[in-house]
């Protein structure tokens, strides 16, 4: 499957119809976009307008996967720190893919964003995630590492959510590349060797 990847400065009306579209689908099947049910049009307009606001103030970057029917299939946003003292960390507060898409978003979309988040000055890239879903598996992959976690982090039908609070150096992940040709982590075995028993 061959894709389109870039980074948007404006969103027009076809984009901000497929970003829509692409959320839906995804919320509608997953737990990792916080809701289950589809935006209303009124929402739809209102969550456009505010990325168009905040990626026009510089407070947020949008990534984008394009299909070969230039169609968007994927998205990731970042959010740099206003804070002087925390310029140099980002948060990563949206990421949607189509499940078919998935591989490709991970081999290609993450060297594009290290890439970005290195260009704007920024050495850390924050993160944080349900533990219901398949999310948090995917980036402790890439070898994000976990600082904290909040139990009473998301309530669903009464269900009392933990939420994991993650963290990567950007220089970390090159340099694991660089070392081992993937971006993915290998799993730490928690078993004791027979040598130490």
């Amino acid at each position: 499957m061959k894709v389109k990847i870039e980074w948007l400065s404006s969103i027009n009306d076809k984009d901000g119809l497929d970003i829509i579209r692409l959320m839906n689908s995804v919320s509608v099947n997953e737990t990792t976009m916080g809701f289950h049910e589809e935006f209303s049009n009124e929402e739809a307009a209102k969550l456009i307008l505010n990325m168009k606001n905040e990626i026009g103030k510089g407070k947020c970057l949008l990534l984008i996967v394009r299909s070969i029917e230039d169609s968007i299939v994927g998205m990731l946003t970042i959010s740099p720190q206003t804070l002087p003292a925390r310029s140099h960390i980002v948060e990563i507060k949206r990421c949607v893919i189509l499940p078919s898409y998935r591989g490709i978003f991970t081999l290609d979309c993450w060297e594009a964003t290290l890439n970005k988040v290195k260009e704007i000055g920024a050495s850390i890239i924050v993160i944080d995630v349900r533990s219901d879903g398949k999310a948090e598996k995917l980036w402790r992959m890439l070898g994000f590492i976990e600082y904290g976690r909040l139990e009473d982090y998301a309530r669903v039908n009464e269900k009392i959510i933990t939420g994991y609070f993650m963290s990567i150096y950007v220089q970390d992940a090159i340099n694991y590349y660089a070392e081992n040709g993937s971006w993915i982590h290998k799993q730490k075995s928690t078993r004791i060797s027979s040598e130490k028993q």
